[in-house]
């Protein structure tokens, strides 16, 4: 059985801090005091952003906004109208440029397992700039 916690807490460039820590809170389902709880975080910032390593790519293969359809930083460039026009750039992007951007994209996850003997989960997190965390959880 999992729960996802609905608040995502995002953090916006608002100041200079590295990070900006904050409280989770949570009181957790009947049946869940006393047991083994897993807590997963996942967090999307920067890091998972691919968007740089794309542009770098059409730098260095001279992929430049005329061979778009569309838009060069829209989000197809499969798409045969409106993304790249020719089939051996969209070949070259699926064989070549694409799978380093689905590595790039992948999101890591940390977990760690505690215990709720009150039937409520209190911890901190902290988030870089930019960043949105989502937080599951779990009873193994």
């Amino acid at each position: 059985m999992a729960l996802t916690v609905s608040h995502r807490p995002y953090h916006k460039v608002l100041t200079l801090a590295p990070s900006t820590p904050f409280h989770v809170a949570v009181k957790l389902p009947a049946g869940w005091a006393g047991r083994e709880i897993a807590i997963t975080r996942k967090q999307v910032d920067d890091d998972a952003n691919w968007f740089d390593e794309w542009r770098a790519e059409r730098s260095k293969r001279k992929i430049g906004n005329d061979r778009f359809g569309w838009s060069p930083d829209g989000p197809a460039p499969m798409q045969e109208r409106i993304g790249l026009k020719s089939k051996a750039d969209r070949e070259l992007f699926q064989k070549e440029i694409e799978p380093k951007l689905r590595a790039r994209a992948r999101l890591g996850s940390r977990t760690e397992r505690t215990r709720a003997p009150d039937g409520a989960l209190f911890f901190d997190c902290a988030l870089p700039d930019n960043a949105v965390l989502f937080i599951e959880l779990s009873m193994p």
